[in-house]
């Protein structure tokens, strides 16, 4: 909050600033004054966004630490495997921490094990965003506990599999006990086959590591290192506790040992099964993230504006949001990418707009040039009538002629869980994006979608 003010006072500033440079007469040494104080202002604004940022992630985090705390409380924590990739999830890792590790100075290195390939293991069954959500709580903390150190800092990720418990992963490691858990729907399968291996990630960092007497409190409820360690790093204490239950609930466990000022090494292994080619299913592993709804706001059907194009694109996307401070803000955020955005403000009003487009078979009477659509961005929980709702209703129309051609939709949505995220698909949803995202992730989504359309290639979610 104090950082958006403080935006707001600058840019005050900077129009103040702006104005007595164009409208009265200055001298060059006022000039000068004014362009430093302008670089000046401008440097205040780059850090009070990187604070509001960070502050967002670290607040993200904490919300979803304490949604996965309820569930385990009231034993509502689901473990759903899908097929994925085991390299494409490496490269996922990769791609979600490099920022952060850059920005706190930190090396980050993602490393397969050479018993990924003496195994052969390419694609297996496992719950990717429950083993992404342990890997979040301690790539995180190793950045946290490494970004202040001296000489070398780094943070090393490795996966390997191993066909039975991988314990020589851990013989030099602390393994954290676990009471034994409910036998019910929310636990992996406990039968052995022929395709059962063992999935194990460590995660390594040149921090400032634990004293013994630190390393007894750690993996407690609501409990850190130190009380020096909230005050200096901040958290909820919940993520080691949270990522304990979790390694569990995938018939695994996590282990760890450190050392002062040299490091800290986590693992944990999960129970996974071996996935043939023709099982593989088109997914996308979620990060557990989180939004809070805002109120409805009623607007007219469809508006659209065209922001000049910073790239030569010419695809025009229907984005259908209730929440009209997030519609906004997306909008804009893809104009600057050079797209023509239509908004609508649920389900109805958007299929009411694909009517008075040229996809509409029936609606040649229409005197005006009729917009077109090459991708829709679907919410999915809307007033009068939802995402799925909507997607059902689109591609009855398509099958019935109604609709000239198949139109991609992409799920925007704050439901993040594979079965969720499932259920969209089975709606005939293209793909997915969880919120939040980055604008610059969703555009790949969208080329890649426009890309295959142009082709005739039914695309399907990665």
């Amino acid at each position: 909050m104090h950082c958006t003010e403080s935006l707001a006072h600058s840019l005050s500033e900077m129009n103040l600033l702006l104005y007595a440079t164009s409208y009265r007469p200055t001298s060059d040494c006022d000039k000068t004054d004014i362009t430093k104080r302008l670089h000046e202002l401008n440097t205040h604004m780059v850090e009070a966004v990187e604070t509001v940022m960070s502050c967002t992630m670290h607040q993200k985090r904490i919300i979803d630490d304490i949604l996965s705390l309820s569930k385990l409380d009231s034993n509502l924590l689901e473990i759903c495997p899908t097929v994925f990739q085991v390299k494409a999830f490496l490269g996922r890792i990769e791609n979600t921490f490099r920022l952060e590790a850059a920005q706190a100075g930190v090396a980050l290195v993602a490393l397969p094990d050479p018993s990924i390939c003496q195994l052969g293991v390419d694609h297996i069954e496992a719950d990717p965003g429950r083993i992404m959500q342990v890997l979040v709580n301690l790539v995180v903390n190793a950045i946290k506990f490494t970004k202040d150190g001296t000489g070398c800092k780094m943070v090393t990720v490795r996966i390997g599999a191993s066909s039975k418990p991988p314990l020589d992963v851990f013989v030099d490691l602390t393994m954290v006990t676990q009471k034994p858990l409910r036998a019910d729907k929310s636990t992996v399968a406990t039968e052995t086959t022929a395709d059962t291996l063992y999935l194990w990630c460590s995660v390594t960092d040149t921090g400032c590591g634990m004293d013994a007497a630190s390393m007894k409190r750690i993996f407690s409820r609501f409990t850190q290192a130190s009380p020096k360690t909230y005050g200096k790093y901040g958290g909820s204490g919940l993520g080691l506790f949270i990522s304990r239950k979790l390694a569990a609930l995938q018939g695994g466990e996590i282990g760890f040992t450190s050392q002062e000022d040299v490091g800290s090494t986590f693992a944990f292994y999960v129970k996974a099964t071996r996935a043939r080619l023709t099982e593989v299913l088109p997914i996308i592993i979620p990060d557990g993230s989180a939004e809070v709804k805002g109120a409805v706001v009623q607007s007219p059907i469809a508006r659209s504006e065209r922001a000049e194009p910073q790239q030569k694109q010419e695809l025009s996307i229907l984005l259908v949001e209730d929440n009209l401070v997030n519609q906004r803000v997306l909008k804009k955020q893809l104009q600057r990418h050079g797209y023509l955005v239509y908004t609508a403000d649920n389900g109805q009003d958007a299929f009411d707009f694909i009517k008075t487009t040229k996809h509409w078979t029936s609606a040649a009477d229409f005197a005006e040039p009729r917009p077109c659509i090459d991708i829709i961005l679907m919410d999915i929980e809307m007033p009068i009538l939802d995402g799925l709702q909507c997607t059902g209703m689109i591609r009855a129309a398509q099958n019935d002629g109604s609709i000239d051609k198949h139109l991609h939709i992409v799920a925007v949505t704050a439901n993040a869980r594979p079965e969720q995220l499932r259920r969209a698909i089975e709606a005939g949803m293209d793909d997915s994006v969880s919120k939040p995202f980055q604008v610059k992730d969703l555009a790949l989504v969208i080329e890649r979608l426009s890309g295959r359309q142009r082709n005739g290639i039914v695309p399907l979610v990665v």
